[in-house]
């Protein structure tokens, strides 16, 4: 098996975002009382909004080939946005030398796992979806907003 981390010591450090988005869904009673907030966990979006943060920031203890890196900002929006589906949006900020497009990501899903676990005592009808990269900002490879 052969692997590396990308040399980035010769890059110059910028201003780097990236926005990533996921999606949870869930029967409509579930959503009920993830909005009402009685689920018996508690306030399952408070919670997912810091585990989308905590996500962010470990990110590289996870991915083994992610550089750790200083984000200067991690905001995640969570709304609910239907009678079954939560969206959840995580920008990530850092001056690096490298992008942020894995914290973005991992910090959706942690956010969103963070739901799923709240709500899996009342069903396992659930399901987590539509993680992607929603735009990026920063380095040598220039912007990226996603295309449907």
């Amino acid at each position: 098996m052969e692997f590396k981390q990308v040399d980035i010591s010769e890059k110059e450090p910028t201003l780097r975002e990236a926005k990533a988005r996921g999606i949870f869904k869930a029967p409509k009673e579930v959503i009920e009382k993830l909005r009402e907030k009685k689920l018996e966990k508690g306030d399952a979006i408070s919670c997912a909004e810091i585990s989308g943060i905590i996500g962010a920031k470990y990110t590289s203890f996870i991915l083994p080939l992610c550089h750790p890196i200083n984000l200067t900002n991690v905001k995640i929006d969570i709304k609910i946005i239907d009678k079954e589906r939560v969206e959840v949006i995580s920008t990530v900020k850092s001056f690096s030398s490298t992008g942020v497009e894995m914290e973005a990501l991992f910090s959706v899903s942690s956010a969103l796992l963070c739901l799923y676990d709240f709500c899996k005592k009342i069903t396992q009808n659930l399901k987590i979806e539509e993680i992607h990269l929603l735009e990026k900002r920063g380095g040598k490879g220039g912007e990226f907003f996603w295309k449907d």
